[in-house]
């Protein structure tokens, strides 16, 4: 399997999120609209598939998952922050 530019999150946003105000591509605006476009209707970013780690996070610990490959943009402004 691969998995290309991940895109997780929460209600609550993380440190490296709130920096993202001057960024051009993924900026708080721009990501907030994602979540509205992309989740079910009416579900919020604790949404299970979106927050893996979150409070309606499912026990996916007995999933036979293939070997993945996960491939990160060169400018990933949640890497570097967190870097």
């Amino acid at each position: 399997m691969l998995a290309i530019q991940l895109f997780f999150g929460g209600e609550e946003r993380t440190e490296s999120e709130t920096r993202l105000t001057r960024v051009p591509l993924v900026n708080i605006e721009r990501t907030g609209w994602m979540w509205k476009a992309f989740l079910p209707e009416g579900s919020d970013r604790d949404h299970p598939v979106v927050n893996v780690f979150g409070p309606n996070a499912v026990d996916i610990s007995g999933v036979d998952f293939p070997a993945t490959i996960v491939f990160v943009g060169g400018f990933d402004p949640e890497l570097i922050f967190t870097l």
